[in-house]
C-alpha cells in the first residue's frame, strides 16, 4: 500500500502529527492535507489514508513502550537496578 511513501508524504505535514503545531486542529487545512495525500497515492479517498496513518502511528506507540517497558524490566532485574527505580521519582 505504499506504508514508506505515506510516511514521507505525511512527515512534511507536520500539523497532521504534531499537536503543538497551530494548525494541528485546523480541520481544513488536515483535510485538504488528505485529499492531497490521497491523490500523490494515487486514490482520491483522503479518509483511508488517514486511517492507514493513524494504524501505522498507533502500532509505533505501541511498539515503542514495549521496548521501553522491557528495558525498565531488564534494569530492574539487575543488581544496581533494584531499588534505583523506586527512588526515580
Amino acid at each position: 500500500m505504499g506504508t514508506e511513501k505515506l510516511i514521507m508524504l505525511v512527515r512534511v505535514r507536520r500539523f497532521l502529527y504534531d499537536a503543538k503545531d497551530n494548525d494541528y486542529k485546523h480541520r481544513g487545512k488536515v483535510a485538504e492535507a488528505w485529499l492531497e495525500i490521497a491523490r500523490e497515492m494515487g486514490n482520491e479517498n483522503g479518509k483511508q489514508w488517514a486511517t492507514k496513518w493513524k494504524s501505522l502511528r498507533d502500532n509505533y506507540k505501541k511498539f515503542k513502550k514495549s521496548t521501553e517497558t522491557a528495558n525498565l524490566s531488564a534494569y530492574q532485574n539487575t543488581k544496581n537496578g533494584r531499588g534505583q527505580i523506586s527512588c526515580a521519582f
